[in-house]
């Protein structure tokens, strides 16, 4: 019998527990495809013929059915402002649900039309054995406006809390994310079935995994020991 692979999803936000976790992504299909119907007809000469739409296009169903849907999890809006270079900057509310990444880390190759902005998830997943999951834009849903960049994201046991980088348009005066808003794909790149089990934390429970796994995995990094970050958890 073939192990059944799991991704673990842990959240303390009630609402994303219950109504928007991490899921296949063809929960979450956008609604407008919902509504397709299977087929469209044509005349042409004297017979009626009938087309496919979306609704069976192969490239859509097949991203849908092996990729998983990632929530933003907090109401953020973030609007425009004149610096006082004279340059366009923005501003995010509330102030801990994400974080600006300066133009130099790109060599300014794309600040003349673009904010480069990372939103804070509290929530994580992990998997049993290493994955590497691609990150890709929803480009399919209701968000046209942003582009989130595309990159490979190394997943295992230590999970931390997700971060989703974006580029957005400038000129957009004011955006708005909702609640559970589907900006994101991950797809295994294994081409491993996977089943989500999701887990709710509070508290300091909350962020003891994640503090935790935060510290394994900037040892893994550096290759340092972990000994002393912990010191804080266990007074």
């Amino acid at each position: 019998m073939s192990k059944t692979n799991v991704i673990k999803f842990v959240t303390d936000d009630a609402y994303i527990y219950d109504h928007r976790p991490m899921a296949p992504s063809l929960k979450y299909a956008p609604e407008w495809w919902k509504k397709l119907p299977k087929n469209f007809s044509t005349q042409q000469l004297d017979a009626r013929v009938f087309n496919p739409t979306m609704k069976q296009c192969p490239g859509f169903v097949e991203l849908y059915k092996h990729s998983f849907a990632l929530p933003v999890d907090n109401e953020i809006e973030i609007s425009e402002y004149i610096t006082a270079d004279d340059k366009l900057g923005i501003r995010y509310y509330p102030e801990d649900s994400g974080s600006v990444h300066p133009d130099v880390q790109t060599g300014n190759a794309f600040s003349e039309h673009y904010h480069h902005f990372k939103i804070s998830c509290r929530y994580s997943f992990a998997t049993e054995t290493p994955e590497n999951f691609l990150m890709t834009n929803n480009f399919w849903g209701d968000r046209l406006n942003i582009h989130v960049v595309n990159g490979v994201l190394p997943v295992g046991k230590n999970a931390v809390p997700l971060r989703i980088n974006m580029y957005i348009p400038k000129g957009f005066g004011v955006l708005k994310f909702n609640y559970g808003d589907i900006i994101t794909h991950a797809i295994p790149l294994s081409g491993k079935k996977y089943i989500v089990e999701k887990e709710f934390m509070m508290g300091e429970d909350y962020r003891k995994y994640h503090r935790y796994n935060e510290s394994l995995m900037r040892a893994h990094l550096t290759g340092s020991k972990i000994r002393k970050e912990m010191n804080n958890d266990t007074e």
